[in-house]
């Protein structure tokens, strides 16, 4: 049986962080460890993160940073971490379990079943037969920014900024040894270093995004009203670093 790891970035999540799902799905899911980066948290995270761990037999572990760098760069980090040993996938999600530890066990399952597939994200569709809870306003100010950026990324996708998604070993090298540049739009990075490394005919054909079941918006998230107003400064940027490569890369 393959070995996979689920790396969950944590700053200051004292208030929020549930440590009893984390411990009953590490008793369900043999094939899934977790890596929990501490980023630099003030509020008791740490010591929370420490009593879990140990009480799990190693099946989970705390990556502890000694300052604060961002979601983007803790889970660089963590991935940095585990790369080269024996995972098959490596996975992140947030720590407020927005999505739930299930749907990404699910989306897991997913990859298994889909050998030629190497990324794997999950998308907030609101539908029949399914749980989306999400803040009306958030839900059409994100329409409106991934419409904007499927057109930068010359991509069908409908949700990078979900926080679910789960990438084969074989590209962890590729998409995360250099730095990300933004804070917010890291997703966006990755789908662009893809898409340039392999080409957008492999990307479309090696990248599955799937609706989920359930997803459920959090209370005191790090994301506030006046960010959404960096995102199209950022798209941008992205645009202009990634667009630019690949432009030059079809001219070759």
């Amino acid at each position: 049986m393959s070995k996979n790891c689920l790396i969950v970035p944590c700053f200051n999540e004292a208030a929020r962080l549930r440590i009893e799902p984390f411990r009953e799905f590490l008793r369900q899911q043999s094939e899934i460890d977790i890596l929990f980066v501490n980023d630099g948290s003030q509020d008791g995270t740490a010591e929370m993160l420490a009593t879990l761990c140990d009480s799990v037999s190693g099946r989970a572990r705390c990556l502890n940073l000694p300052k604060n760098v961002g979601k983007a760069e803790a889970i660089r980090t963590g991935v940095l971490e585990l790369a080269g040993q024996a995972y098959q996938w490596v996975g992140y999600c947030d720590a407020d379990l927005a999505t739930s530890l299930d749907e990404m066990a699910s989306l897991l399952r997913s990859c298994d079943r889909q050998e030629h597939h190497r990324v794997v994200f999950g998308s907030r569709w609101s539908r029949m037969g399914c749980q989306i809870e999400r803040e009306l306003v958030r839900h059409w100010l994100g329409r409106c920014f991934a419409t904007f950026t499927s057109l930068v990324l010359r991509l069908p996708t409908y949700d990078t900024q979900c926080g679910a998604k789960w990438f084969h070993s074989s590209i962890l090298e590729v998409l995360f040894r250099q730095p990300l540049t933004s804070r917010w739009l890291f997703d966006v990075e990755l789908f662009a270093r893809f898409r340039n490394h392999f080409g957008r005919a492999a990307a479309l054909e090696q990248i599955l995004e799937l609706p989920l079941k359930s997803w459920r918006e959090v209370q005191g998230s790090k994301l506030r009203g006046k960010d959404f107003f960096i995102f199209p400064v950022d798209l941008v940027r992205i645009q202009l670093r990634y667009n630019q490569k690949a432009n030059r890369n079809q001219a070759q």
